[in-house]
């Protein structure tokens, strides 16, 4: 630590690896009926607090078009509803009626122009004059001859009342999606060149990928793949869909010896991280072991890393200690056998296994460890790398959200420079934080690498560390800079100088002006012919459209979503294209009347209420998440239940609960719970309504330093619940501003000042 204080360590760059476990990162996608919007990750956050999702929202336009690309319409979620076109008037009325709450009714209907459809407009939305409804009731027949590979229907249809129609690419979707195999390779081929960044297009890439990889048809995989899709990066860097595609190409490029060393470096991390990859690595890894790449030392290290974990199966242990060979080998099977008492490390006969069982230990029992260190040294002789990763599982162990002062000391005296690795600083940084060691702060910060001293929130943290170091004018000028940046350090920033928060509102006017261009973008008319059918492949269209268009046509479309009552969509048509400033439709007023009605009822505000439902569903009232959660404000059917019992309320089940009604009701009647078990403070009640009441009592400080809610939020052990909370309270912020005018500090001073 004190070489890490006197300079840069110039080697981070090359040495940096994190011990960390990451989170989970949530999808939201927009290719099913109901969009689950987890409060996980988002990826990477522009600004630091804004939502991003692998479906819809990334930091630069490269990643934008990547992550439109990653997440099409899956073969399941296809089979939807998309009715005869006598019921397709119906189901939009349905829709609509639904929606009654949300629809901004004070503002006159906007049309969509009819080059849009087949034909004149009515309902001042979707044509429904007899020729359209024929030509959608043909397409629903003809998909279903697509999606069975009657290739001979589909062309009698695309010849006759289909011909020239906006969805025909879809057909041949359908078509190619029927039966994915060497012979229509051409076809596919085809398909994807006519529009390569088309998300059909990387669909249809993917299947085919696939499938000529099972058959050992590598060249094909190269070329319909066309490109490296992520040159240079590592796994930890790619979400799940990324991961696989770039495994397919590299997996092809090993066995047609055209890969180079990203190859061999991607497939070697994947394997020895021991982390769980998708199935379509599987091919890569059994090809890089072919090439002769899998050697007894990346054995090694990935049963290495296995030992170390707390949640790894014995089965999965013993088998990858038993294909190690050798020395090693033997070693490793000892050491497994005393997986679950790793404390008896020198009962063991061998040295090397007692190492193994030692870092067991150490994972498990770090200030133990800590304490036995020079001991097992001088009966283990343990080489200079094995003391190495010996003293780097300590380290994170003892940095730990359960670290006392003596683990930082212990820490900064052993630890030598080199060994600090950023995800070690980082957590260095929390602890230095958490114990108010301002001294610390500045060095540790510029030790890090560019993207990570240059983020929102360690600048934050920089400007209070030079004014408690004696800097004042420097560190005041560091925090009016973050104080311009509209995110949760940018306002926590704001309120900490006096400063107005940065909002920076630039939304489109509400009018019916119609950009001249609208009715000649192929996306829009594809879009609303799908919408016309409630077909879920709409949402393709409608990525496509902010992505692709220009502003004027994404933003006038975002109105038309919210005046619709697609609140989901409107959100998605900026932030999917990256146009942060438009904060009308990236925190649309949904269901404004029933929001104002229960904030009243529960005493919660009604800012606070949409912060929640913002983060949680992004305002889509029919999610349903990957463990249950139901609806605008993601609530669980059991914590549903229990609301209900407890406030008289009669439970009608899990369906219930997505009627914004019934939903909002009882997330606030919830949150008001919270509110007054954690006496109306929203740090704790975010934080409990993410990760659940109990932990958030855990996490309580117990040695009486005083510290503020920025020190704890920074400091939550959850990295999905600290973000999750500066989301919640940034939203809050936000909300409040366009609700009601206020520039409202990010916190109140009850909440900055509480006892944490």
């Amino acid at each position: 630590m004190k070489k890490i204080l006197a300079k840069k360590n110039k080697s981070f760059a090359s040495t940096c690896f994190s011990l960390c476990a990451t989170g989970c990162i949530g999808l939201i996608t927009f290719a099913q009926t109901a969009v689950y919007a987890s409060p996980a990750g988002y990826g990477q956050i522009r600004p630091y607090a804004e939502v991003q999702s692998t479906a819809q929202n990334q930091t630069n336009s490269k990643l934008a078009r990547e992550d439109k690309k990653n997440n099409a319409v899956s073969k399941k979620n296809n089979n939807v509803r998309s009715n005869k076109a006598s019921s397709s008037r119906q189901s939009i009325s349905n829709r609509r009626s639904h929606q009654g709450n949300s629809a901004k009714t004070s503002v006159p209907t906007m049309r969509i122009p009819s080059a849009t459809v087949d034909s004149p407009v009515s309902d001042g939305y979707i044509s429904y004059d007899a020729v359209s409804q024929k030509r959608r009731e043909a397409y629903v027949e003809a998909k279903d001859l697509a999606r069975s590979g009657d290739e001979k229907g589909v062309r009698t249809y695309k010849e006759g009342i289909l011909k020239d129609y906006a969805l025909n690419v879809y057909l041949d979707y359908y078509l190619l999606q029927s039966n994915v195999a060497p012979e229509n390779f051409s076809a596919a081929l085809s398909f994807v060149r006519k529009d390569e960044d088309h998300e059909l297009s990387l669909m249809i890439s993917d299947l085919y990928a696939d499938k000529m990889g099972a058959l050992g048809k590598y060249a094909f995989v190269l070329e319909i793949m066309g490109r490296d899709p992520h040159q240079g990066s590592m796994p930890d860097e790619l979400n799940v869909k990324q991961k696989a595609r770039q495994c397919r190409w590299y997996e092809a490029s090993l066995m047609q010896n055209k890969a180079g060393e990203a190859a061999v470096s991607f497939a070697t991390a994947l394997y020895v991280s021991a982390k769980p990859y998708p199935e379509a690595c599987s091919g890569l890894i059994g090809a890089w072991s072919a090439k002769g790449y899998m050697t007894n030392a990346s054995k090694a290290r990935r049963f290495q890393n296995l030992l170390i974990k707390r949640n790894v199966g014995d089965n999965e242990l013993k088998t990858a200690a038993h294909e190690l060979e050798g020395d090693e080998g033997m070693a490793a099977v000892k050491a497994a056998e005393l997986r679950s008492e790793p404390e008896r490390y020198a009962d063991l006969d061998d040295r090397r296994a007692r190492v193994l069982s030692f870092e067991r230990f150490a994972s498990l029992n770090p200030q133990d460890a800590a304490r036995q260190l020079d001991l097992f040294e001088n009966e283990c002789r343990p080489t200079s790398t094995e003391k190495h990763e010996i003293l780097r599982i300590i380290a994170a162990g003892r940095l730990g959200n359960q670290s006392d002062e003596s683990d930082l000391i212990w820490v900064d005296e052993n630890l030598p420079a080199a060994l600090w690795t950023e995800g070690l600083i980082e957590k260095r940084l929390r602890r230095a934080i958490w114990f108010r060691q301002w001294k610390y702060i500045v060095p540790l910060i510029e030790a890090m690498g560019d993207t990570g001293r240059n983020g929102i929130n360690w600048q934050y943290w920089k400007g209070r560390a030079l004014i408690n170091t004696g800097k004042k004018q420097e560190g005041l000028e560091l925090l009016r800079k973050v104080a311009h940046d509209r995110s949760f350090f940018g306002f926590a920033a704001a309120q900490l100088m006096g400063m107005h928060p940065y909002y920076g509102n630039s939304s489109l006017k509400r009018s019916d002006k119609l950009p001249d261009t609208l009715g000649d973008v192929a996306a829009v008319k594809r879009f609303f012919e799908l919408y016309a059918m409630n077909d879920p492949a709409r949402f393709i269209e409608w990525r496509e459209i902010a992505l692709n268009t220009d502003d004027e046509t994404a933003l006038f479309l975002a109105e038309w979503a919210l005046r619709t009552g697609e609140h989901q969509l409107a959100i998605s048509a900026v932030t999917t294209g990256m146009r942060w400033d438009a904060l009308d439709y990236r925190f649309p007023q949904s269901y404004l009347n029933l929001y104002k009605s229960h904030a009243v009822s529960s005493g919660v505000s009604l800012a606070y209420l949409y912060g929640i439902s913002r983060q949680e569903s992004m305002l889509n009232p029919v999610v349903r998440s990957p463990v249950g959660a139901v609806g605008l404000m993601q609530l669980m059917p059991a914590t549903a239940k229990t609301v209900a019992k407890k406030n008289g309320w009669r439970y009608q089940g899990s369906g219930a609960l997505t009627d914004p009604d019934t939903n909002i009701r009882y997330g606030a009647a919830y949150l008001n719970e919270l509110l007054g078990k954690f006496k109306d403070n929203r740090v704790l009640a975010s934080a409990g309504y993410n990760a659940g009441p109990g932990r958030v009592a855990r996490w309580k400080s117990k040695d009486g330093m005083k510290r503020d809610a920025f020190m704890y939020i920074e400091n939550i052990p959850f990295n999905e619940t600290r973000t999750y909370v500066q989301r919640v309270l940034f939203y809050t912020a936000v909300y409040e501003k366009l609700l009601s005018g206020r520039n409202i500090p990010l916190l109140s001073e009850s909440e900055r000042n509480f006892s944490y």
